[in-house]
């Protein structure tokens, strides 16, 4: 790590890197994301952004590297007329964070 990056002025652009790591197995995880900051380091970003669902174990090694933490509400919209298999509420959600 080289340390916090500040946050742009007013109107500037932030470079942030997006990482899609869906391994189930933690310590492969925790290889992937490590190797993601190999591989990136140095290169012009200002941040690399890791969406992870509330209570998903991935989160302790996610946040050895976490600048800043962020929380959201996941909102599911559609129009009752229509025929939409909703998902399971009482699983977790994965979504790609780029689409956030």
């Amino acid at each position: 790590m080289q340390g916090n990056p500040r946050l742009p002025r007013a109107g500037a652009n932030i470079n942030i890197l997006y990482a899609a790591l869906m391994s189930g197995n933690k310590p492969v995880f925790a290889e992937l994301l490590n190797q993601v900051c190999r591989d990136w380091s140095g290169k012009g970003y200002d941040y690399l952004s890791v969406g992870l669902c509330e209570g998903n174990e991935r989160v302790s090694s996610a946040s050895r590297y976490a600048a800043r933490q962020l929380s959201s509400t996941l909102y599911i919209v559609y129009w009752q007329d229509t025929s939409v298999l909703l998902p399971e509420m009482n699983l977790p959600v994965h979504l790609e964070i780029a689409t956030l």
